[in-house]
C-alpha cells in the first residue's frame, strides 16, 4: 500500500487515514500491516456513528405515534388530533434541522458537542414522557391545548432527536476528513 497516493492499490475502497489517526507507528513497530489497523479503526468508528444515527431515527419515529396515542384519552380520536400532532412534529423537525445547521455553521466542533451534549443530558431530566396537566378545558380550544401539551410533553426530546442524526453525520464527515461517505 502506498500512503502517498489517495487509494491503496490492493483495496480501491481504502483511503489514506485521517491526519489525527495515531497508532501507525505502533503497528509498524509490532510488524502488523498499517492498512489493517486503519481499516479496523475507521470501520469501528463508522459503526459507532451509523449505530447512533439509526438509534436516533428509531427513537424519533417511535416517539411520534407513541406520544400522539398518549394524547388520545385527553383529546379524543378526532382527525384534528392527528393532524395537529403531525403539524407539531413537522415544525419541530424543521426547527431541529435549523438548529443543527446553525451549530455546524457558527460553532467549532468542540462547541457543537458541548452544546448538543448538554441538551441531550437535559432531555434525560424530562423522562419519562407524560401528558402534562392542562389548565382550562381542552374542548374549548383543542388545537392550542394540544400544541401546548405536545410542546410541554415531548417538545425538547423530539427537537434534540431531530437534530442528532444531522449533527452526527456532519461530525462523521469531519472526522473522516471528507473521504468517507456518511451514507
Amino acid at each position: 500500500c502506498d500512503w502517498s497516493s489517495d487509494v491503496c492499490s490492493s483495496d480501491l475502497l481504502l483511503h489514506r487515514p485521517p491526519a489525527d489517526v495515531t497508532g501507525m507507528e505502533d503497528t509498524r513497530r509490532l510488524g502488523a500491516s498499517p492498512s489493517v489497523t486503519v481499516r479496523t479503526h475507521v470501520g469501528s468508528v463508522a459503526t459507532v456513528f451509523v449505530g447512533s444515527v439509526l438509534a436516533g431515527a428509531f427513537l424519533l419515529f417511535t416517539l411520534e405515534p407513541m406520544f400522539a396515542k398518549m394524547l388520545l384519552p385527553v383529546f379524543g380520536g378526532s382527525p384534528a388530533v392527528w393532524n395537529t400532532a403531525t403539524v407539531f412534529y413537522q415544525v419541530t423537525l424543521l426547527a431541529g434541522y435549523a438548529y443543527a445547521h446553525g451549530l455546524r455553521r457558527f460553532l467549532s466542533a468542540r462547541e457543537q458537542v458541548a452544546v448538543h451534549g448538554a441538551l441531550v443530558l437535559g432531555v434525560f431530566l424530562l423522562l419519562p414522557l407524560h401528558v402534562p396537566a392542562l389548565r382550562g378545558d381542552p374542548a374549548s380550544t383543542p388545537v392550542a391545548s394540544l400544541l401546548a401539551a405536545a410542546v410541554l410533553g415531548v417538545g425538547l426530546p423530539f427537537f434534540v432527536l431531530s437534530a442528532t442524526s444531522s449533527l452526527v453525520q456532519a461530525w462523521f464527515v469531519r472526522y473522516s476528513g471528507g473521504r468517507t461517505d456518511p451514507y
